[in-house]
């Protein structure tokens, strides 16, 4: 499976400039490698995290950065994982990620489970309350935003259908080591892909981001790009390796689960 991952420098809360920034990007890829799976953004994608503008959210049955990946995804014939703000009909917020396959159609939508409070997000934004596993061709992919890679009960959950796990974020560099200590973890942990997106540059509220985005194999250990530029990396990940290592390594045989809920 070959995917992308793009660190994008995300403009604050200018969604027409990080669609021109996506569209170029996305494109240039597509031209180097026509045969791509996936191109991943990162959370919020054309607004950045914004936890106090009520604004960027869109309502989700007339969302401009759904309609906008739809066609860029069918553009470029490459399917599309990117993040918003979503609002429901019942006036909810979300931090939501969605995936688009290749013919532009949506396969699956995420709403982040844990907000993130030391950040305010939890006053604007409601949590999700369900995991989201898309299935294409062999790959099981179980989506996760951020703040939830530090909770493993929900990567523990997609261990048992999914053989790659990905997370979108905005994660700024005053944490990285904790970023990529704990994408590390749930590789290792769930011997399984662990695919981490995070932007670059600063954001509206002065916060820096540095390149840190990556994938870990079964084993933990980082997986070397085919190609890579200024803002994006290809990868090229066989995900049968997956099945290899929990055949060899059968750690989960030994996961007592019926008894966690009962300390």
């Amino acid at each position: 499976m070959k995917i992308a991952l793009v660190s994008l420098d995300q403009k604050w809360e200018d969604k027409k400039g990080n669609q021109d920034q996506c569209r170029l990007i996305s494109k240039r890829i597509s031209e180097k490698f026509p045969d791509l799976d996936l191109i991943i953004y990162p959370e919020m994608t054309l607004t950045g995290f914004s936890v106090t503008n009520k604004t960027i959210s869109e309502f989700e049955n007339n969302s401009e950065s759904i309609n906008f990946f739809k066609e860029l995804s069918a553009t470029t014939q490459i399917s599309h994982l990117f993040g918003l703000a979503i609002k429901t009909a019942d006036k909810q917020h979300y931090n939501r990620c969605c995936y688009i396959n290749k013919n532009g159609k949506m396969l699956a939508q995420y709403d982040k489970m844990h907000t993130f409070s030391f950040a305010g997000e939890n006053e604007l934004y409601s949590r999700g309350n369900k995991p989201e596993i898309v299935q294409v061709d062999g790959a099981k992919i179980g989506l996760a935003i951020c703040f939830d890679l530090r909770f493993s009960p929900l990567y523990t959950y997609y261990r048992k259908q999914c053989n790659l796990m990905v997370n979108i974020a905005n994660w700024p560099d005053a944490r990285r080591s904790h970023w990529l200590n704990l994408l590390q973890s749930r590789a290792i942990e769930n011997q399984a892909f662990t695919v981490g997106v995070n932007r670059t540059g600063l954001d509206g509220n002065g916060l820096s981001y540095e390149q840190s985005s990556v994938i870990y194999d079964p084993l933990g250990e980082i997986v070397t790009p085919i190609y890579s530029e200024k803002e994006s990396a290809i990868y090229d990940i066989n995900l049968k390796y997956v099945d290899e290592i929990r055949s060899k390594l059968p750690f989960a045989d030994d996961l007592r689960t019926e008894l966690y809920s009962n300390f």
